[in-house]
């Protein structure tokens, strides 16, 4: 059986033997039903674009070139209707919502807001620097929050975010895109610190004090408005909506919650999984999300294949320079949890974890500088990848394929 599986911009393809029982764990792909335009005009129905046409001032914020969201579309029709109503240019400002990752390049920024937005708007990159945020309080959980200055100044301030699953914030979108993306090292920190708590997994919001703390920033931030995006597996819009925080934000979940889930009959010898291709996969310290749908539907001594070409690298020095101080998972382990949490370490854990419990093999472009210190196995295709693990490829052997494995919520249907 011949497989291919998202890798970049282009796929990952290799043989299975005959005899093995292969099970395609994807997302449902988006059938009839509203084109992207329309998706997008209705959505906006909801916003009260004479109320922000008579403000002094408007931020709209989006996420990085991680999060495929259609930007360029959103704008240009929110433009068209806030120009109608008589908003002048000046008083819109754009915002980045990077967090603490990579500022994106002038051509990333024009692939993020799309060609008009570029062209014709104001572009704030957020920068985590303390010289650019505002102290604005602390949360109920006592966490300090400081926020992008600039955004802050705005009257009215709508952001446009990725509803899918997230492995601490349940899933992604919403107030995070503030919270997080505009947010500074010392509040976006304090937020991860919360990874370990027991509701704090992917799809679940229910008590998640993560979620809850990025809700009250929100709040305090003065967000006004949401606009909500999921996205089927050709990164194509299946569901938009707009409007106040809460409601807005509880409708596109709980369309989330279905939409990503996946039944699954039963636990695999071994399981192949791709964060999605391009963007997920720019850098192994977005794509490592993907292993957490794998090891979820794995036997106890089953392989795990990660499908990640990585074409930036690592994606995080501090990430790097951690996981180089150990020589194996368990040491990493046992001293995260006994120093103090730091961004960037924290996906050495997270990662460190997946492999301590699990038989991991990497595919990607990483150079050999990088791969040494992942304490896993790496193979430069997938067919090399499957004869490493072919004991697991017996007749009979149970293979589960997840092709988009960052924005998927399995569910065992026998144990």
């Amino acid at each position: 059986m011949k497989i291919s599986i998202p890798y970049g911009k282009g796929y990952e393809q290799a043989e299975l033997p005959a005899g093995v029982e292969t099970e395609v764990i994807d997302l449902p792909q988006k059938t009839g039903g509203l084109n992207k335009r329309e998706l997008i005009a209705q959505a906006l129905a909801n916003i009260d674009f004479e109320k922000i046409a008579l403000s002094d001032s408007l931020a709209v914020v989006v996420s990085d070139v991680s999060r495929p969201v259609p930007n360029g579309e959103i704008l240009e029709q929110l433009w068209s209707q806030l120009e109608k109503w008589g908003m002048t240019r000046e008083r819109l400002t754009l915002f980045i919502a990077c967090g603490l990752h990579q500022a994106p390049g002038q051509e990333e920024i024009k692939q993020i807001v799309g060609e008009y937005a570029a062209q014709n708007f104001k572009i704030v990159v957020h920068e985590a620097a303390e010289r650019y945020l505002q102290y604005i309080g602390k949360t109920s959980r006592g966490t300090p929050v400081k926020i992008d200055a600039q955004f802050l100044q705005a009257e009215v301030k709508i952001a446009i975010g990725l509803v899918q699953p997230h492995q601490i914030a349940g899933f992604s979108g919403g107030a995070k895109s503030v919270a997080i993306g505009l947010g500074g090292k010392e509040t976006i920190t304090a937020n991860h610190a919360l990874l370990d708590h027991p509701a704090c997994r992917a799809g679940n919001i229910l008590n998640n004090p993560a979620r809850q703390e990025i809700e009250e920033i929100g709040r305090m931030s003065g967000l006004n408005f949401l606009i909500n995006v999921i996205t089927d597996s050709f990164k194509q819009p299946v569901f938009i909506n707009a409007g106040c925080l809460v409601e807005s934000y509880t409708e596109a979940v709980e369309f989330a919650k279905q939409f990503y889930r996946a039944p699954v009959q039963g636990k695999k010898d071994l399981v192949i999984v791709s964060a999605g291709g391009y963007p997920k996969d720019l850098n192994l310290y977005q794509a490592q999300k993907a292993l957490n749908a794998g090891v979820q539907i794995l036997k106890p001594d089953g392989v795990v294949i990660l499908v990640a070409k990585c074409e930036q690298g690592a994606g995080n020095r501090d990430f790097m320079d951690y996981l180089g101080r150990f020589s194996c998972p368990a040491e990493l382990i046992k001293t995260f949890k006994h120093e103090p949490f730091c961004i960037g370490p924290h996906k050495a854990y997270l990662w460190a974890k997946k492999v301590a419990q699990n038989r991991v093999i990497l595919v990607s472009a990483l150079d050999s500088a990088v791969t040494g210190k992942l304490m896993v196995e790496c193979a430069r295709s997938l067919q090399e990848a499957l004869a490493k693990a072919q004991d697991k490829l017996r007749p009979g052997g149970k293979v589960g394929i997840i092709p988009h494995a960052s924005g998927i919520l399995p569910e065992l249907l026998i144990s």
